[in-house]
């Protein structure tokens, strides 16, 4: 759905949903497998699936399937004089997943269903590149210098359990329970604790953050007869949400002071590209929701058809919310229709958004009473929002995402075997969550120091300090051609995507108090939101099929 779909489907649908479709026979099943690299001769990839359906006796079957694949590192540095292996681009990955789909229908009117998913991703990423004369370095331990590394893994789990059924009255009722969690471990590698001399680890865990959801969700279905031209179908249930972040922290080496200074007498603590999570920085959270919905979507007449949608929320941690959505398809021809969807919609703050922390000390310039400059460590980061330092810098509790929806779409099919979509939108999000700059200015820094947060330089949050609005397109053709002994499908697409920030809310009065001339929200920001994604998107694809054969 390419229209927001909150008022259906809740807090993660703020811009829209995806279907995706399970692959459920009892039978058949295929392998696949693909190849590809930059033109640059680095990046290599490849990705070997496959899967297979099995019936277990008459009522029941499942569907299996696995993924293997590997992505070799980019490397997008300039050549540089001396000894240097800086490299920018993309990291290298080894990724591998299991799933499996099945059912058991004992009788007709009474089917079980489950459904789940594995997968474990590696991800070794490069830092900046320490000279040997660096005074971040020590010799004896890496004579040429060192090019540090994050080390992270990924592993995720969900699960879906349910029952599908129906009455005599014809009443179609679902219930089901959902479990997912997601773990990424932080490990430095190749790196320096400095401030622990000769004997500092080059390898250290520095942390972990987890999430985990529990589902529980009852869905109705049932088609009315109000004596219009078709049956109306009605849809309705309740859910319920449960939800854990948990940061953890790492080994002591990772991020603690071993006390020995730098060569120009700077403490350097912590592990270099990335310090670990401090026992300060973790928690663990959580948070439950109650939700209830309701669907109508009736064909009027031959061409004219409705949709509507309701749905409300309540939250533990920031209250109640409340969206709706009318749609509406009007088909000129069969072969030439408009479409036209107006929605509100929501997105809950997330728990990591609300209570995130990394703390880490960085140095800054400090001129000194007597004339000269000193480089003094200061404890700088991303405060969780009920911080006591980041709301005295005018962080305050996150609220929901708010947004509205207006989408119109034309269908068109000129001639046999071709379809062409072309959709408009505009999304309009109010109070949009976004990370603050670093604020880190001498009046920050001096008022924190005097104020009971000693060693404090500043830092950053989450705040709803945003407005913006997103205007784009969507023209998408496929064309399916029938050979003698297979099928070619071709599929051409083009989107058109550009958001605008209509507001930035004024500095709170704590932060303007402190200093006026703070910037909350900065260049870094407001580019990463109007162009940290590309403006235009084309594609090309093909599938050739024939026999047991797809080649695409």
């Amino acid at each position: 759905l390419r229209d927001g779909a909150s008022a259906q489907y809740g807090s993660d649908a703020i811009a829209g949903v995806i279907n995706v479709v399970l692959k459920g026979s009892g039978e058949g099943g295929s392998i696949s497998a693909r190849y590809g690299q930059y033109s640059a001769g680095d990046g290599a990839q490849y990705q070997v699936s496959g899967d297979a359906g099995f019936k277990l006796g008459d009522k029941a079957a499942i569907h299996i399937a696995g993924q293997v694949g590997h992505q070799d590192e980019t490397d997008r540095a300039k050549p540089y004089l001396g000894n240097v292996e800086q490299r920018y681009g993309d990291p290298d990955i080894d990724q591998g997943a299991f799933s499996y789909n099945g059912e058991y229908s004992p009788v007709d009117y009474l089917t079980f269903y489950s459904y789940g998913l594995a997968s474990k991703r590696e991800v070794l990423s490069n830092g900046y590149f320490r000279f040997a004369g660096d005074n971040r370095n020590r010799p004896e331990i890496y004579p040429e210098g060192f090019l540090p590394q994050i080390y992270n893994v990924s592993k995720d789990v969900s699960w879906v359990g349910g029952l599908k059924t129906s009455t005599a009255g014809g009443l179609k009722i679902d219930l089901s329970a959902n479990y997912g969690q997601n773990n990424l471990r932080f490990e430095v590698q190749n790196s320096l604790t400095f401030c622990f001399g000769a004997t500092a680890p080059t390898e250290v865990y520095a942390g972990s953050l987890e999430v985990t959801q529990n589902v529980l969700n009852a869905d109705f279905s049932k088609e009315l007869n109000w004596g219009l031209a078709y049956p109306v179908n009605l849809a309705f249930g309740a859910e319920w949400r449960g939800e854990k972040f948990n940061e953890s922290p790492g080994e002591v080496a990772s991020y603690v002071n071993g006390g020995i200074p730098s060569a120009n007498g700077s403490l350097l603590p912590g592990a270099q590209v990335f310090a670990g999570f401090k026992p300060t920085d973790a928690g663990h959270y959580d948070r439950h929701s109650y939700s209830g919905y309701v669907d109508l979507e009736a064909d009027l007449t031959d061409k004219f058809s409705v949709g509507l949608a309701g749905r409300t929320e309540s939250y533990s941690d920031f209250g109640d919310t409340s969206n709706g959505k009318v749609s509406l398809r009007y088909a000129f021809t069969p072969k030439i229709a408009l479409r036209a969807t107006a929605s509100t919609g929501f997105r809950a703050p997330s728990l990591q958004q609300q209570f995130f922390q990394s703390i880490a000390t960085n140095f800054i310039n400090v001129t000194q009473p007597g004339g000269g400059v000193l480089a003094v460590p200061f404890e700088i980061g991303t405060f969780r929002t009920d911080n006591p330092a980041a709301i005295a810098l005018g962080a305050e509790p996150l609220k929901a995402e708010e947004s509205e929806n207006y989408g119109l779409g034309l269908v068109l099919q000129p001639v046999d075997n071709l379809y062409v979509t072309v959709d408009a939108y505009r999304i309009d999000i109010a109070d949009r969550i976004v990370l603050s700059e670093n604020l880190t200015s001498v009046p920050v820094r001096n008022y924190l120091q005097a104020n009971g947060f000693p060693g404090i330089g500043g830092g950053r949050y989450f705040t709803n300090a945003v407005d913006t609005k997103t205007t784009g397109i969507d023209v998408v053709g496929t064309y399916n051609l029938a050979l003698a002994s297979s099928n070619v499908a071709l599929t051409a697409g083009y989107n058109y995507n550009k958001t605008e920030i209509e507001k930035i809310a004024a500095n709170p009065d704590a932060l303007e108090a402190i200093d006026p001339t703070a910037v909350r929200i900065g260049r870094a920001e407001i580019g990463r939101i109007t162009e940290g994604s590309p403006r235009d998107k084309f594609f090309l694809g093909g599938t050739w099929s024939p026999g047991n054969w797809a080649f695409n």
